[in-house]
């Protein structure tokens, strides 16, 4: 009894030892899933491209895993291509079925335009029978080429502004990189800085800015997309008519938080359209049937020089011109003025006016040219306007001369006939 009391006692004991074992052996999982990323196509893949993600998933446990499903999460900034199956189905996952006999798939993705560079995580996860869903985490490279901002276009309302006067100045920019860009910031350099080996001294551009400052801020611009910005700006009163070179500088930063700063040259016209007042100044002709000169006036009442100025006198049956029709006068200051005369016959003319068509060609300061035809309207005169204006002199001298010589024969007949009675 004692024998069968030790040896049961020693069954119990060694029991003892025995069942965690086989408890743990029990509680040991029989399967050890590993997903891997195998490929991303492109690598690097770019902000606002499509992409193709390849994984391979490998069972390192002792026993099947059935009816195993993968989904990819949506996860900024990656998303599922449009048609692309969210859940794969991969069957049955055998024991040991690693390496060369690991099953893969691939996911078809967009990534977002606004995406960072650098590492980004993409989400899978997956379950089978014999559990609920598990999470895995992939690191994805995103890179872009190197910011490609430009100043795609300017524009000024009015093109041409006058000194004194304001414009709106209208910068627009392209983001052309697959990346959003930040804090982008358009500054005019209103003020020049200008070195020489000797000295430095500023220049300041005839323009002021009207209602805000001389930089403006562009708080985000996507990728692929443009954005404006626009300055009031105000011409000095006393700015020379010429074109001004004015230089932007343009900051801003990319997704990674990276400065970038570029400058470009705009270029603004000073100017307006010259006021010439074309009339006549002088003529000696008053009526039809004369010949004389006629004085033409060019006066430039504008703040624009006039130059190269180049006029004709058009032929007509009214009048016959005698000297030379066209004639170069040249250049005329701002509040200045030339004269020309053209000699002329006046055949006929119609209520008391002739009209004198006169062709004018010139250019102004920023040498556009202009080209017109002004009708001059030369005002005739009745005999007696002539004489009120003076230019008709009155035949009293002829008068006195008649008159004296009727005095004249009256005496001699007078005293012929008092010789005869005596």
């Amino acid at each position: 009894m004692k024998k069968i009391t030790i040896s049961a006692i020693m069954i119990l004991v060694l029991a003892m030892f025995i069942t965690p074992g086989i408890g743990a052996a029990t509680l040991t999982t029989t399967h050890d899933i590993d997903i891997s990323l195998i490929s991303q196509t492109p690598d690097p893949v770019e902000p606002g491209s499509y992409a193709e993600f390849r994984f391979k998933i490998e069972n390192f446990g002792s026993s099947n895993m059935e009816n195993v499903e993968i989904e990819m999460m949506d996860d900024f900034p990656f998303s599922l291509e449009r048609g692309e199956e969210r859940v794969k189905s991969l069957g049955t996952l055998g024991a040991r079925q690693i390496e060369g006999k690991a099953q893969t798939f691939m996911y078809k993705v967009r990534v977002d335009s606004n995406a960072l560079v650098g590492e980004n995580t993409v989400e899978l996860r997956w379950r089978s029978d014999e559990g609920s869903w598990t999470r895995e985490s992939f690191i994805i490279n995103i890179w872009t080429e190197p910011t490609l901002l430009s100043l795609r276009e300017v524009s000024s309302d009015p093109q041409m502004i006058k000194p004194g006067s304001t414009a709106d100045v209208k910068i627009t920019l392209w983001n052309g990189a697959h990346s959003f860009i930040k804090d982008v910031k358009v500054k005019l350099g209103l003020v020049q800085l200008l070195q020489t080996t000797t000295a430095i001294s500023y220049e300041e551009l005839p323009f002021s800015p009207i209602g805000s400052s001389e930089e403006k801020i562009i708080p985000k611009m996507e990728s692929m997309s443009k954005s404006s910005v626009t300055f009031k700006l105000a011409a000095n009163a006393d700015a020379e008519a010429k074109i001004y070179k004015m230089p932007v500088t343009i900051d801003y930063m990319d997704g990674k938080g990276r400065s970038y700063e570029q400058t470009a040259i705009i270029s603004l016209i000073v100017g307006d359209e010259p006021d010439l007042i074309v009339g006549i100044d002088n003529s000696e002709i008053y009526k039809e049937g004369q010949v004389g000169t006629i004085d033409v006036k060019f006066v430039n009442k504008g703040l624009s020089d006039v130059k190269f100025l180049y006029v004709k006198l058009k032929t007509s049956e009214d009048y016959k011109i005698l000297s030379s029709e066209d004639a170069y006068i040249g250049n005329i200051d701002s509040d200045d003025y030339e004269t020309e005369e053209f000699n002329i016959y006046l055949k006929k003319s119609q209520n008391g006016y002739a009209t004198l068509p006169l062709e004018i060609e010139f250019k102004d300061a920023n040498n556009v040219e202009y080209q017109k035809t002004i009708e001059l309207k030369l005002k005739l005169l009745s005999e007696e306007e002539a004489l009120l204006v003076g230019l008709k002199k009155s035949n009293t001298t002829t008068g006195i001369v008649i008159t004296l010589a009727i005095i004249i024969i009256g005496v001699f007949i007078y005293r012929r006939i008092r010789k005869k009675k005596k």
